[in-house]
């Protein structure tokens, strides 16, 4: 019955400036953290999953950036990491990395340049997590991203895939800018 389901609040030290506008959840590689992104407040809530409480929260973005709609979060499901996917308005889509040992949390943060305005479509992981594929609803492409590479603040654009005119798969090399078709 969901009529006696609670919100959960944010803690008391936590002040949201607008009405929270949850758009993407996961959950964490252990089950102890549920992840949400508040696309209002361009940060993530972070929720103790035992306690069904809100208990801190991770700004993505040293900018407020626009509210264009289409911010996803992705949890590994092996690593205590966090990938957070956010358009900004301009032909580059946002790629934050929060990583978890110990109780702390290391954060990276890198740019992924799309050609046009970039609005996430989607967001998968490998199964051996070493790169995200990056879905862009704006313009029907799959951006291959190289994990290590944003870790280490390198160019992370390993292909492009799209298609073709004649429908037919293409993917274009971030190196050479090629096209090979598939």
């Amino acid at each position: 019955d969901l009529s006696e389901v609670a919100p959960i609040p944010p803690p008391s030290g936590i002040k949201l400036g607008h009405t929270p506008r949850l758009k993407s959840i996961t959950v964490n590689h252990n089950g102890s953290r549920v992840y949400a992104y508040d696309e209002a407040n361009v940060l993530v809530w972070v929720i103790d999953a035992a306690s069904n409480a809100m208990v801190d929260t991770l700004s993505t973005s040293t900018s407020t950036i626009s509210s264009a709609p289409g911010s996803m979060v992705l949890a590994d499901p092996k690593l205590p990491r966090l990938y957070v996917l956010e358009p900004t308005g301009i032909p580059t889509l946002r790629l934050s990395i929060f990583t978890f040992e110990a109780g702390l949390v290391g954060a990276s943060f890198g740019n992924v340049k799309t050609g046009s305005d970039g609005v996430p479509g989607g967001v998968a992981l490998s199964a051996d997590g070493s790169r995200l594929y990056l879905g862009n609803n704006a313009t029907d492409e799959i951006y291959v991203v190289d994990i290590a590479a944003v870790l280490n603040s390198t160019s992370a654009l390993v292909a492009i895939v799209t298609r073709t005119s004649s429908d037919r798969k293409s993917t274009r090399l971030n190196s050479s800018h090629s096209q090979q078709s598939r």
